[in-house]
């Protein structure tokens, strides 16, 4: 994840490490034109995978020629992600914009809670521990919501899975 991380690999970099046996790729740069790259100067090559991160581009890096995504909000609503991946295969674009804008309310909601670079990953952890799936601890340097936060999260998956 580039923002975390602060590197970006390069198109170079990416194809000397499908040389030296990488098997794939998952960009979670959150940058498209990056992507459509990747799709474009892989398409050829059936032994690597092309993998997004960011859970808007499932859609366009399937129909893409992509292979996936590694959706975070796939660990709070599996069902969604796996119905946007079947539509996206299908090429079904009717059905994708309705799954996509479940998609958008996770983002708007759920990962937009608090002003931290964090709060995706702490809404993930935070919706798993509302729906008693695990705790919400974090490790340092990370800290879980208070309950403000908490509460917010909670309504958020109770809504969303109120319409799931």
């Amino acid at each position: 994840i580039p923002y975390c991380t602060k590197l970006h690999l390069s198109l170079e970099t990416v194809k000397r490490a499908k040389e030296l046996g990488a098997i794939g790729i998952k960009d979670s740069s959150g940058d498209m034109f990056y992507m459509y790259t990747l799709l474009n100067e892989f398409k050829d090559s059936s032994d690597f995978s092309i993998m997004t991160g960011t859970e808007l581009f499932l859609s366009d890096t399937v129909i893409q020629g992509g292979h996936g995504a590694v959706p975070g909000g796939a660990n709070l609503f599996p069902r969604l992600f796996v119905a946007l991946y079947e539509a996206s295969v299908a090429k079904d674009i009717k059905k994708i914009a309705v799954l996509r804008e479940q998609v958008m309310k996770i983002n708007n909601t759920i990962y937009n809670v608090g002003n931290f670079s964090s709060k995706i990953t702490k809404g993930i952890k935070c919706g798993l521990s509302v729906m008693n799936i695990c705790n919400d601890y974090m490790a340092f340097p990370f800290r879980k919501f208070e309950s403000v936060e908490r509460e917010q999260i909670k309504k958020f998956v109770e809504e969303f899975n109120n319409v799931e």
